[in-house]
């Protein structure tokens, strides 16, 4: 599983250039999904330690 939501929106901006609308939005999403659970550990612990 990439760690690297950039790969994802690239790949969604190409499907969108392709025409497939379906697969890009579902790609979107799985980039900002990969981004969410990167960032909400991070945020959890830097609470804490503050």
């Amino acid at each position: 599983m990439p760690l690297v939501p950039g790969i994802e929106i690239v790949n969604s901006i190409r499907s969108v250039l392709e025409n497939n609308y379906l697969i890009a939005t579902s790609q979107i999403l799985e980039a900002l999904m990969i981004t969410i659970m990167i960032l909400m550990p991070i945020t959890f612990f830097l609470n804490i330690l503050t």
